[in-house]
């Protein structure tokens, strides 16, 4: 063996664990994220699983501690969103469905300002809708909360998303919905 072919053995032999090490640094805000929210957590023969039931209770808190003064306050015109919903089948898409009309509220109060955010990805709505003094911090990150709900039912495991989440998810977006209908005068 020559100079040159140990030199590509040893590149070979570490490539991988320096791309994950980099990637590891590269990323290590995301990870303590997505590690934080993760309340269980199993290894067995069919691989890695684990539950974002962290996630879900924090968002909960979160919506919890946003003031409504009273659903007299609301428009007529608003609906329930459990009420509203409750003919869509599929948690993973009732899920959606309320989430898209959360962001439509949104759109809405943006469009009244004069901000186009037809194009805006749900982060992006939701961090508009701050920048413009829509919603305060807390209901920021309540709708961030929810986005994240959002996403792990939709691009998730559907089978994980059972009866009681999407109840639970639905109660909050519905929170949320009625904040934003009793705060558009604001």
């Amino acid at each position: 063996m020559n100079v040159l072919d140990f030199v590509a053995s040893v590149v070979r032999s570490v490539a991988w664990p320096v791309f994950i090490v980099f990637a590891i640094l590269l990323l290590r805000k995301q990870l303590t994220e997505l590690l934080a929210s993760l309340s269980e957590f199993s290894f067995s023969k069919e691989g890695l699983t684990g539950r974002f039931d962290r996630k879900l209770r924090e968002t909960s808190r979160d919506v919890n501690e946003v003031k409504v003064e009273s659903a007299a306050e609301l428009r007529p015109e608003s609906r329930r969103l459990l009420d509203e919903k409750e003919h869509i089948t599929g948690n993973s898409a009732r899920i959606a469905t309320a989430w898209q009309v959360i962001e439509e509220a949104l759109r809405r109060r943006l469009r009244e300002l004069g901000v186009d955010a037809a194009t805006f990805g749900a982060s992006a709505l939701v961090q508009s809708a701050f920048d413009h003094n829509l919603i305060t911090d807390m209901e920021r990150r309540s709708l961030s909360g929810l986005n994240t709900m959002r996403n792990l039912a939709i691009h998730g495991r559907s089978s994980e998303i059972d009866d009681k989440r999407t109840h639970e998810f639905l109660v909050l977006a519905d929170a949320m919905k009625t904040v934003l209908d009793i705060t558009e005068g604001r």
